[in-house]
């Protein structure tokens, strides 16, 4: 959590309470009197917002990477029923993506798992390995 007793600029403290807040909460709080409020009492509510940035960040990470270990997990599931290898398993894992929901791309996938898009956190191995299955489908599915 970051201490704002040092910033005394409204404009500066409105900044930081509505962009902590939209991380926060998903919304500016434009119900604040950011003219009639002290600066002590808005640089508490900038640190309570940053408090709760700080923590909903940190559970989105957490829900993230156990979506990443329940995709593994599901891979590895697919290799023990059968698919032999993790490419055929990763296919049926898209396949049972495309059947389930309209998927457009990747992405799709991803945000439906509940898994970030970006490296560092997805781990680089899944997005293309993804692609190349979705692609697969798509063919066969076009044959």
């Amino acid at each position: 959590m970051t201490n704002f007793s040092d910033i005394t600029d409204r404009d500066t403290l409105q900044e930081i309470i509505w962009e902590a807040a939209k991380v926060a909460t998903g919304c500016k709080p434009r119900w604040i009197d950011f003219q009639g409020e002290s600066i002590e009492s808005l640089q508490r509510t900038a640190e309570m917002y940053d408090k709760w940035a700080d923590e909903q960040v940190a559970a989105e990470d957490a829900a993230e990477a156990e979506a990443v270990a329940e995709y593994e997990q599901e891979i590895q599931q697919f290799i023990d029923m059968g698919a032999g290898d993790r490419e055929t398993a990763v296919r049926w894992y898209v396949e049972a993506w495309t059947a389930d929901r309209y998927v457009q791309d990747v992405d799709c996938i991803l945000y439906h798992a509940g898994m970030p898009f970006f490296q560092p956190k997805l781990p680089a191995h899944i997005k293309p390995e993804l692609e190349a299955a979705l692609a697969q489908v798509c063919q066969e599915e076009a044959a």
